[in-house]
């Protein structure tokens, strides 16, 4: 037998096969472990939509808190009154979100209307909310002094208590943002000049909205109409695009104090929602909204011009007809 017959050739493809067929570790790992991959792949999907439907369930609870939030200071002389004021503050433990709110707005009222036997009831509660910081970093003005709200609140509660006689003033900080020069005219001829600064640190959904209304003239020849607390103007929205809802940029601190700038809850509203077409200047304090509305504005130029207007609105509660009021100019001061 020849050299060549003793060695037989491979046949066809057969070295080709074996390069091609050869298993790579990936392909051995897929092949022997592709079930735990499957499952790795599930659980990491299955995670995210977990993670994307408790978010959802967050919000909705969020928003429920904050409808809670408004049912029970809508009517503070009742939620707040000595039959109420346990039944409202158990809802609110309810809640975790609304609760430190709801003591502060019902520590408000009580100062107020010189509860003492409500701010009584509160001192515990003010303590709880310091001990567990739950408010810590919110501060307001008080005698031209940056002071933190709960542990200046429980100090004023103490000295109530003590003295029995209300002499708690709050003041809304000076404002840093942009400025604003309104001409209030009467068909009678007279005119107000106010100017209001904004606090778009705080409210720049507010803030910015009422500019882009001031920006485009939206405002000029709008109608005031005189309410019981201070003028309102509506037409901020423009009517060529949608007017959804503000949402509510309450800050303690921010009080609806005369010669504020504020928003208005929207109609039907939900989770403190506030009306993008409306604004209100008020000329009387009226601290039982705190909390309800955006205090995004607060006059710093032209007080002379709010009493004027305060003393229009106090002629019209006494049955004297008003004159009719609009905006005349309205720009933003460089």
């Amino acid at each position: 037998m020849s050299e060549s017959s003793s060695h037989r050739a491979p046949a066809p493809g057969a070295a080709s096969r074996t390069v091609l067929d050869a298993e790579s570790p990936f392909q051995h790992y897929i092949g022997r472990y592709w079930k735990a991959a499957a499952m790795v792949a599930i659980a990491l999907g299955a995670g995210l939509l977990v993670g994307r439907v408790l978010h959802s369930q967050r919000i909705q609870r969020d928003m429920a808190a904050w409808d809670e939030f408004q049912t029970i200071v809508q009517d503070p002389t009742t939620s707040f009154g000595p039959d109420h004021l346990p039944e409202s503050l158990a809802r609110a433990k309810e809640r975790p979100l609304i609760y430190p709110w709801v003591v502060l707005a019902a520590v408000n009222h009580g100062f107020t209307r010189g509860d003492s036997a409500a701010l009584q009831a509160l001192q515990p509660e003010l303590a709880a909310i310091e001990d567990a910081g739950s408010l810590r970093g919110l501060y307001l003005v008080s005698d031209g002094e940056r002071v933190e709200v709960v542990p200046y609140l429980r100090q004023q509660v103490e000295k109530e208590l003590q003295s029995q006689n209300p002499a708690l003033q709050f003041q809304n900080p000076e404002p840093t943002g942009k400025r604003v020069k309104i001409t209030v005219s009467s068909d009678g001829g007279d005119t107000y000049d106010i100017v209001i600064g904004l606090y778009e640190d705080v409210a720049p959904l507010a803030a910015q909205n009422f500019l882009s209304a001031v920006e485009a003239a939206s405002l000029v020849d709008q109608d005031l109409s005189l309410l019981f607390n201070g003028l309102r103007v509506v037409g901020l929205a423009k009517a060529a695009e949608p007017s959804d809802p503000l949402p509510l940029e309450a800050q303690w601190g921010y009080f609806r104090k005369a010669g504020a700038l504020a928003t208005q809850v929207a109609p039907q509203g939900s989770g403190g929602q506030q009306d993008r077409d409306v604004a209100v200047i008020l000329t009387k304090d009226d601290y039982s909204m705190d909390g309800q509305t955006t205090v995004f504005g607060q006059i710093v130029e032209g007080r002379e011009s709010l009493d004027a207007l305060s003393t229009l609105q106090s002629s019209a509660d006494a049955g004297t007809v008003p004159p009719k009021l609009k905006v005349a100019a309205a720009v933003v001061l460089p």
